[in-house]
């Protein structure tokens, strides 16, 4: 007889291997639901990480960031909240329990209490111990409630407190490692996003805020590498466990931080973990109540550097001790507009715009609002959401500011290359904005993709490949690095390694947009019509009906044959361009899917008079190949 488990409003289907929630099934990958099952199964007990991957991986030896991941995905498909674990618990340095109760349900509607594994005094939330830690730790004896939004004042005091705090945590490493004759010199490291220890105090922005300015900072030591802020990114929204992150990145040593508010004082606590074996090299606590900001500011920079023994050249420490604003609102503004630029979405994109321009307003001569405004208008422009002689023009406006204010900073030489590259077609020009980039910061992960972008432009495919690897190398986890080695390989005709490089990828996130895409594209070159098809209609949920997946989609409908599907993607499309900007080369690639040469011409002609960001590749794509006709003439 079948039964089930259940727990909340979820329900498992052991037999059909399903997840539930409301009746509603959930999307999970084999392995992911094989986790949530063992840890149902042993409810109450504190499975080892060891014991988990054995039991998960019977067959197969995977390194502790699978499960990591599998863990992540999990806790987000049960809508767990930050520091909120209704359901997995992780136990540090140790491994996961599964404390909610559970309830086994055959198909006849009998119920039985699952037995519990542990005493029933182990299974407290790890969440009510972490709070009474907490409490006993207050900054005052008897904290007032606090407000959720802080002033916009107070949250950049905050943002640089937060960041005076590691500055002295750093100080206190030094000195303690100096006694105790431990290295503490790293060659790469993450910085987690700060968390706060009230609920009633998270503000995303905030926590990010500390660590990229933190990772900013450090950016600017050519030593030392420094895990960007698009890869900590999503870990913000939920429990990190700092080793397993550490190990997803693949960095030497992870520092995680942790922020707390009462009155007008403000609690910094940071721990550097050693990722190799979980070794702390250092505790600090930072409490404090300042006013002089910025001066703090630079006196991180400075107890940073010494603390991890950098040997800084004299651009290097004008880089870390410069700071290009002295109104805080304006750098609040800036703030928020760098973690809206980070979600990488058109609304995110459009939002830090707003922010951008609020900085400049209040400060007319911020060169890093500038440039990030620069950097959201390429963005725009690359993924078609804006006409191209709209965002391309406002972004190297925007680029060309930012560097007569500021000729060190690394993003807008490098946005101004890609705007040389995309649509004003300047190879010399692109080339020198790159090397520029690469020179002011060889460890900027952004800049070497898009590099290697252009070097597989001009043809140059060895030079390409070694600066995309060199990306891989710089931020591992990049779904963006990760899936462009994939197309790259698509580009090159190696279908084969598209396809498992492809799948890779989504094995990291299989919500992943354009990972989904180039397997789709690579299938279908392989004449896998009903995968690539399968592949592009998943692109085009997860994307909100792109014009880049339709365009995709429409094409592999013409190729396999259902020519009707096909036109009525084209229909689709045609009626999209009345509301927003549609790329001409995404209703082309359907028409020359149909075969019908005249039409498809007269779209790329149309978007080479728009210099459409895709028209510098058309001579890349395989769906264009043909022998009796060369389109794009």
């Amino acid at each position: 007889m079948r039964h089930f488990y259940e727990f909340g409003e979820f329900r498992i289907d052991a037999v059909k291997r399903l997840l539930l929630r409301d009746g509603e099934q959930i999307s999970l990958t084999p392995k992911v639901f094989e986790t949530l099952l063992v840890l149902v199964q042993n409810g109450g007990r504190i499975l080892e990480k060891n014991e988990l991957m054995s039991l998960i991986w019977s067959d197969t030896i995977v390194e502790e960031n699978n499960l990591a991941q599998n863990i992540f995905t999990l806790r987000k498909a049960l809508d767990e909240k930050p520091n909120h674990h209704r359901y997995i618990v992780t136990i540090p340095g140790r491994g996961y329990r599964f404390v909610a109760d559970v309830k086994e349900v055959s198909e006849e509607g009998v119920v039985r209490e699952k037995e519990q594994q542990t005493h029933p005094a182990e299974n407290k939330s790890a969440n009510e111990k972490a709070s009474k830690i907490e409490e006993n730790h207050s900054p005052s004896a008897a904290p007032a409630k606090t407000q959720r939004q802080f002033s916009s004042i107070f949250i950049v005091l905050v943002v640089l407190l937060g960041l005076a705090g590691v500055a002295g945590y750093f100080w206190w490493i030094r000195g303690n490692s100096q006694n105790t004759g431990r290295e503490t010199q790293v060659k790469s490291i993450a910085v987690l996003p700060f968390k706060s220890l009230s609920s009633e105090t998270d503000d995303e922005s905030l926590e990010l805020g500390i660590a990229d300015a933190l990772i900013t900072k450090l950016g600017g030591a050519k030593q030392i590498i420094v895990r960007p802020t698009s890869a900590i990114i999503k870990y913000s929204a939920s429990e990190q466990d700092a080793l397993a992150v550490g190990h997803q990145l693949k960095v030497d040593a992870v520092l995680d931080g942790k922020i707390q508010k009462s009155g007008d004082k403000i609690r910094v606590t940071a721990q550097l973990l050693r990722v190799s074996d979980g070794s702390s090299l250092g505790t600090g606590t930072f409490d404090e109540k300042f006013t002089d900001i910025f001066r703090v500011q630079d006196s991180m920079s400075e107890q940073i550097t010494r603390t991890l023994a950098l040997k800084l050249t004299a651009a290097e420490q004008k880089l870390l001790a410069k700071h290009d604003t002295d109104n805080v609102e304006a750098y609040e503004a800036y703030l928020k507009g760098r973690y809206f630029w980070n979600k990488r979405t058109e609304e995110g994109l459009k939002k830090s715009i707003e922010f951008f321009e609020q900085a400049i307003r209040l400060d007319s001569g911020y060169a890093s609002a500038y440039a990030g405004m620069s950097n959201s208008y390429a963005l725009l422009g690359f993924y078609n959401y804006l006409p191209p002689q709209e965002s391309w023009t406002k972004s190297k406006a925007a680029a060309t500011e930012a560097l007569k204010l500021d000729d060190s900073l690394v993003e807008a030489h490098a946005t101004l290359a890609l705007v040389k590259d995309d649509y004003e077609l300047d190879w010399a020009g692109a080339e020198e904005q790159y090397k520029r980039a690469i020179e002011l910061n060889p460890n900027y992960p952004t800049v070497r993709q898009w590099y290697a972008w252009h070097l597989l432009g001009v043809g140059r495919n060895e030079e390409a490949m070694a600066q995309l690897k060199r990306a891989q190398e710089l931020d591992p986890t990049s779904l963006s690095i990760n899936t462009a080695l994939a197309t790259f390989s698509y580009f090159t005709r190696d279908y084969d390694h598209a396809i498992e490089q492809s799948r890779q990828t989504l094995e990291m996130d299989s919500n992943f947009v354009r990972a989904h895409l180039t397997l789709g594209l690579a299938y279908e070159q392989k004449g896998m019509y009903e995968e690539a098809i399968s592949e592009f209609q998943k692109a085009r949920e997860l994307s909100d009906d792109s014009s880049e997946t339709l365009g995709s989609l429409g094409h592999a409908f013409a190729k396999s044959g259902r020519l009707v599907e096909a036109e009525k993607i084209v229909g689709e499309l045609s009626k999209t361009s009345e509301d927003r900007f549609v790329s001409p080369f995404d209703i082309a690639i359907i028409y020359i899917g149909l075969g019908d040469v005249a039409k498809a011409q007269e779209s790329l002609d149309k978007g080479r008079a728009e210099r459409s960001v895709w028209w510098a590749r058309l001579k890349l794509d395989p769906r264009l190949d043909r022998t009796d006709h060369s389109y794009g003439n």
